[in-house]
């Protein structure tokens, strides 16, 4: 028969072993390159994160469970280091941490700031980071990695996400990341 102690002592040692096995431990030398336990539980600086993503779906996905969204009215920008930092931002924030990521890898990657034109939400905008990878079209929105066949296709998911015309959105593409760090006086949407 096994104690509630008991299974919490196996449980314990489990950790203890994983974190310190060849594969669980971190290597002192190397802190750019964390142990299996801590890229899988833990929490990874800007550049132990930058030192085990192999694709931009693994950026994404690293980028939407690492930063939440928090809005921010101010419309300034921060770059991918700072908000991985912080671990909060907006949509241009979430743009600029999975680009800089991308970049870091060799990726191909832009940002682009899709605005409405029309109606009460007019001046309103939304920022995606988008490249292609594999001969593929991919698109992250605030983390969330989605494939498409083409530029187009692409927006038409943000415009469709936002409940907007595609007709009645342009779409801006940011050549450098420090381009968002001027506030925009306008009222966005992301």
């Amino acid at each position: 028969m096994i104690y509630k102690g008991e299974i919490f002592a196996i449980a314990a040692a489990i950790i203890a072993i994983a974190m310190t096995s060849a594969d669980g431990a971190s290597n002192s030398d190397s802190p750019s390159s964390p142990g299996w336990f801590k890229q899988n539980f833990g929490s990874l600086s800007w550049d132990e994160v930058g030192s085990v993503v192999e694709s931009p779906k693994d950026i994404s996905f690293r980028v939407k469970t690492h930063v939440r969204y928090k809005k921010d009215e101010s419309c300034a920008g921060a770059t991918g280091k700072d908000t991985w930092t912080r671990g909060y931002g907006d949509c241009k924030d979430f743009a600029a941490c999975v680009s800089d990521l991308c970049k870091q890898k060799g990726f191909d990657v832009s940002i682009y700031v899709f605005h409405k034109t029309t109606g009460k939400d007019r001046f309103q905008g939304h920022a995606v980071a988008v490249g292609t990878w594999n001969n593929q079209t991919w698109m992250s929105s605030n983390g969330q990695w989605y494939s498409a066949k083409s530029f187009t296709e692409t927006k038409k998911m943000v415009t469709e996400g936002l409940g907007w015309k595609a007709e009645e959105t342009i779409v801006t593409p940011i050549r450098n990341v420090t381009t968002l760090l001027i506030p925009i006086p306008q009222k966005r949407k992301c």
